[in-house]
């Protein structure tokens, strides 16, 4: 009897699979910090210091990511909106790649899922050739790892 994770793909094969890119689960110990940021926000007292919120990686893929954060606003602004760019630093385990993205969908996690706070997936827009080498190469190592 075939295991459930060996359907998938044939499944996938025959109703299509949503995913622009195969997505790498970034289990806790691999989780990665990231930081998000609105630029166009104003710190305390009109400083032009941006409003940031800190949260770690679920799963990462070429083209999105899903992140945990805390809560879906800064400075009071819903960061999963499509119509809103982000700033996205993520620190890889040997540097950071600094990214720009737009939020997709968010869910609020249940009690008992690890992290708490929300699951936010965002969709890569653009990084510099120099980040984004870095990025895919951290990607294909986790491809590696997985095997």
């Amino acid at each position: 009897m075939a295991s459930l994770a060996s359907l998938i793909p044939r499944l996938r094969k025959y109703f299509g699979d949503r995913r622009a890119a195969p997505r790498c689960a970034t289990r806790l110990e691999k989780a990665l910090a990231v930081h998000v940021y609105l630029s166009d926000a104003k710190g305390a007292e009109g400083e032009t210091k941006p409003a940031r919120l800190v949260g770690y990686t679920r799963d990462v893929s070429e083209t999105g990511l899903g992140i945990v954060l805390p809560t879906v606003r800064i400075a009071g602004r819903r960061v999963d909106s499509p119509e809103r760019a982000l700033r996205v630093v993520v620190g890889l385990p040997h540097e950071q790649v600094e990214m720009q993205v737009v939020g997709v969908r968010s869910v609020e996690l249940e009690a008992g899922e690890p992290g708490s706070g929300y699951l936010v997936g965002v969709h890569i827009r653009e990084m510099t050739p120099d980040n984004r080498r870095r990025y895919l190469k951290y990607l294909r190592s986790l491809a590696v790892e997985d095997i």
